[in-house]
């Protein structure tokens, strides 16, 4: 199956809402290596609550729909399907715990052409649950390497895909 543009574009995610504790917060940092270094003082804050600092990183763990790509009906070769880049841009300090609502969508669809692959964009926009506040968009960037030749419908606009190494 092909990936048809107007239902990649318009995939129907789901509103993905999620609390997470302070523990939540804690293990996430110790996951990736913080506190690691027992005499690192700069590190306690991501790690000992009476401090606790989210780490900007977690937004890319949270409220997310997982591995949606492997729906048949996204025509999405996903065993030749490749992370590209991931890109966090924080409105607002992630805090150490509350609940969050996070709304994904496809970004951009570029079609590099039969047998050369499509490279897709999606933006996760998570919100405070309880203000409707924007805290974080999470973009990740893939790598559709056998999904070339996009059925797209004539005049669609070609986007180019969201770099982190941009100033967009």
């Amino acid at each position: 199956m092909a990936i048809i543009y107007d239902r990649l574009k318009n995939w129907p995610f789901p509103e993905i809402t999620q609390t997470y504790t302070w523990k939540d917060t804690s293990f996430y940092a110790l996951s990736v290596g913080m506190g690691s270094d027992p005499c690192a003082r700069e590190q306690l804050k991501f790690i000992y609550e009476p401090w606790l600092q989210a780490m900007p990183t977690m937004a890319s763990v949270l409220a997310n729909p997982g591995f949606w790509v492997r729906h048949p009906d996204t025509g999405i070769d996903w065993a030749n399907s490749l992370h590209g880049e991931q890109d966090i841009v924080l409105h607002r300090t992630l805090p150490p715990e509350g609940t969050i609502v996070g709304q994904m969508q496809v970004e951009t669809l570029v079609d590099r052409g039969a047998g050369k692959g499509a490279i897709m964009t999606t933006r996760n926009d998570l919100r405070d649950r309880a203000t409707n506040d924007l805290i974080a968009s999470v973009y990740a960037t893939a790598f559709m390497r056998t999904n070339g030749g996009v059925r797209r419908p004539s005049g669609a606009a070609v986007a180019a895909p969201r770099s982190a190494f941009s100033n967009s």
